[in-house]
This record gives structure tokens, sequence and C-alpha cells, in this order.
């Protein structure tokens, strides 16, 4: 059991180093620094309390967890104190799991009811005050959803977000970006003076983070998305209103705007084009009006309206707009609280392009426009602005 002991012998005491270790019961004792200690749980029950986890460091620059088992953990949990210096006997030596690991060790220390462990005053061993398993961001792709390590990472914190963070008493999960290099890390600048912002990439689970935990902020997303699917179900067109530009509704045998109650209008033929857009992990459904819609298909709504007519498609996709499909592009977002409390509600992208090169990411933003959540942006947007509309969904959720 864990003895109360301090050594201070004035000789160094035999010891092995952690690539000495062999697997089974061993009579070997280790001399390491207690980098840190945490709770266990099990991953797929966490209320299920698994024990302690250790993670050891020797004066070889090695790293080795330990693991101390939940039937054990009360007794040797006032012995730990991170940061101090220990040795450990009487322990059994056991293989790592491939999992979720914090080092690279392929071995792990396995506490018993015998074991001890001392700490050392006297005759201490050199040993770092902290070692860390830092990844770089090629790493980290490498090790995206695969769940095999628990890395470190250096970076810049540049924002923090989660529900109500003032509050000490509300545990929430939080949102942590990092720049870990230039154009590399996810980063969100939540500064009105964007004219020389620089937006590395976020992700749709980055969205669906925020629909899920309602915040008062307008969060800033830049999601680079594949077009899987032009969506026809509604259409790829809808006429707005020359006097309000709000979308008009058919009365009769004319045009009726609700919103500024215009009844003598034509109408404006303008695009409204649903895409089925997917990151690599999730997809979204992304609504695209009538600027960016130009920007991508290089024709107006009006003109392609009138082809269609005349060959009498008009309830078919216009060639270059289902021609989309395939084709990736660069989306800006802004997120407003609006969004978290609707369950179909427009999101504000600041530009869209094929590629993500600096110059893409210098956009000098105009006012956000307040909107209704449930109404698209049918006025002509200023400074390459568009609205989307975003549906969360896992990757093997079948589309409607």
């Amino acid at each position: 059991m864990a003895s109360s002991a301090t050594i201070e012998s004035q000789q160094p005491l035999p010891h092995s180093p952690f690539a000495a270790l062999r697997l089974g019961k061993s009579s070997q004792s280790i001399h390491a620094r207690l980098l840190r200690f945490w709770d266990s749980s099990n991953f797929s029950n966490p209320g299920e309390f698994k024990g302690i986890t250790l993670l050891f460091l020797d004066e070889k620059d090695s790293m080795i967890n330990g693991i101390i088992p939940a039937e054990q953990a009360n007794h040797y949990r006032r012995s730990l104190q991170e940061g101090d210096i220990y040795r450990v006997a009487h322990f059994e030596v056991g293989i790592c799991p491939h999992m979720y690991k914090s080092t690279e060790h392929t071995f792990l220390i396995r506490f018993l009811e015998e074991t001890t462990i001392d700490p050392i005053i006297n005759n201490c061993p050199h040993i770092s005050p902290q070692k860390f398993m830092v990844r770089n961001y090629e790493q980290l792709q490498i090790l995206a959803n695969t769940n095999l390590e628990l890395p470190d990472v250096v970076g810049q914190i540049q924002t923090v977000k989660g529900y109500d963070l003032k509050n000490a008493e509300v545990i929430s999960p939080l949102l942590i970006r990092l720049r870990i290099a230039p154009l590399r890390g996810v980063v969100t600048n939540l500064d009105d003076n964007t004219e020389n912002a620089t937006w590395p990439l976020s992700s749709i689970g980055d969205l669906s983070y925020f629909l899920s935990n309602p915040t008062d902020q307008e969060p800033y997303f830049v999601c680079k998305a594949r077009i899987v699917d032009v969506l026809n179900k509604k259409g790829w067109y809808y006429i707005c209103c020359t006097r309000c530009s709000k979308e008009m509704v058919k009365s009769a045998a004319s045009l009726r705007c609700d919103q500024c109650g215009n009844t003598n209008d034509t109408g404006v033929v303008r695009y409204r084009v649903e895409l089925l857009v997917d990151d690599g992990n999730n997809y979204a459904t992304f609504v695209v009006f009538d600027k960016e819609m130009l920007e991508m298909t290089k024709h107006h709504a009006a003109t392609l309206f009138l082809n269609e007519v005349n060959v009498g498609l008009d309830d078919k996709l216009p060639q270059c707009v289902s021609g989309l499909e395939g084709q990736t592009f660069v989306f800006h977002i802004r997120v407003k609280p609006c969004n978290s409390t609707q369950n179909y509600s427009p999101f504000t992208v600041s530009a869209i392009s094929h590629n993500i090169d600096t110059k893409d990411f210098n956009i000098k933003e105009g006012p956000c426009v307040d909107l209704k959540c449930d109404e698209p942006s049918t006025s002509p947007p200023a400074n390459n602005t568009l609205t989307a509309e975003v549906e969360e969904g896992e990757r093997s959720c079948s589309r409607e």
C-alpha cells in the first residue's frame, strides 16, 4: 500500500529508467516526477469512474502513464502531489492501450495493493519540470477523429467561447480557438475592424456547436466545403419587390408584397438556391442568394429565367446552377444570436471564393443588416455578403 515515508537517503537509490521496464509484476522501482494526474472515466459510459491516470517523467526525459484502479483510488490519492519526485515500487507493468494515448511509451505502470509511492527529498535525480507530447498542424490532421492520442499543442489563444462564461457556477463545454501557424489554426476575430483580418478555417461542426449552445455573441466562421447536391425542392429563384427588395407572393393574377404593401409591381427575378455541402465530416444546407450566385454562375437570374421559360423548363435547374455540384468553395458565415433560437434561420456570409488565399480573407465588411431570422436577405448585399441557412446533420443521415 502507499507509504507515508519520505526518502532522504544521502546516496542515490538504485532504480530503473522507463526504457528498462519489462512486462509483468516488477521488482524494479522507478524515480519519476509526477507531472499530472486526473480522474478517468469509461469512454463509453462517462458516469463510470475507472480510476486515476498519472503521467510520470524520468531523468531520461521519457514519459509513461500510471493507472490507479478505482478501488484503490481513495487510498493513493492523498499521496499524490503534481510536480513532486517519487520513488514507486512493487507495481505491475502492462501494455498501454492503443487508444487515447498521452505518451509514446509502449507500457504503463499499474498500481497494486502492495505498490508503494514515496516522495524523494535528497539526492533527487535531475528531471525536467515539464514535458509535453506536442503535435504540429500536419500531425493533428492525421490524428483527427482517430481517438489514438491525447496530444498537446502549442498556439496562441484567440478566443474562448462558451455559455455564460462570467458565471463561475456554470459548467459547460468550451470552444477554444488557437492560432497554430499562419492560415492553419482556427481563428475567430469578433472585432468590428476586419479590413486586415485573417480568417483560417472552421468546420460545420463549429457551427453545430453554436447552434446547440446559444450565446449573445456573433462569432464569425470560415468553412471550406464541397457542394454535393443542388437541391430543387424549393426552386432556384424568387420574385422580389422593387420597392423594398422582399419576396413577393402571388395574389390572384398579380403579385403582392406583404412587407411594404406594394401591389403594383411585376417584381424582379433573383436567385435563391439551396446547396447541400460537405466539409468531410458533416454536411449542411446553405441557401445562397442573388449576388453570390451571380459570382458563381456568371449569369443573371432574370436572364436564365427568361431562357428557361421560353423553352418550357422553368421548373428545372439551369445547367450553370446544377453544374455547381462537385465544386468546392470557401464560405464566410456570421452566426447571429437568433440562429440558436429558431429551428431554421439564415446565417450571413461575407464572402465566397474557390480557393483559400490570403487575399480571400482581407475583407472590409459592411454593417450587418438587422433582418428577421426567418427571412432571406433579398436586397443587394453590400461588400459581397450573402445569406445562408444551415441545417446540421451527421454524414450518415439521409437527405430529404
